[in-house]
């Protein structure tokens, strides 16, 4: 029998105490260990943890909570963070500074670093 799913019981208990049973793995919304106010806008049964976790990631970084950001470690790990992090088309500065520091990643690493909202017109000769 193969180790893929093992986890030992004890760590299974505190994640489930921390994010909750479901979060990250169900489809009926999976965000339950969530602060309630990230979700002012939106049907929180709607919101599916793996379908919208670029704009789950964004919504934490901009209006969440400290705890809010460990869940989210907790459930896509360190390195599916910064995938999704770099990945995204704007991020507020603040949250932009944050993901730099954490994930210790230059400015042009990031996708929202290398867009610009609307062209910037040329100097006239």
């Amino acid at each position: 029998m193969g180790r893929a799913g093992w986890k030992p019981a004890a760590v299974q208990v505190v994640r489930n105490r921390v994010l909750g049973s479901g979060f990250g793995r169900c489809h009926d919304g999976g965000v339950q260990g969530l602060s309630e106010h990230l979700f002012w806008d939106v049907d929180r049964d709607s919101i599916d943890a793996e379908k919208h976790a670029s704009w789950l990631v964004q919504r934490v970084l901009e209006k969440g909570r400290w705890s809010d950001w460990q869940k989210l470690v907790a459930t896509y790990g360190r390195d599916r963070l910064a995938d999704l992090v770099t990945d995204l088309r704007s991020l507020e500065p603040r949250a932009f500074a944050f993901c730099r520091a954490w994930f210790d990643l230059p400015p042009n690493a990031f996708r929202c670093s290398a867009s610009t909202p609307f062209p910037i017109p040329s100097a006239r000769p």
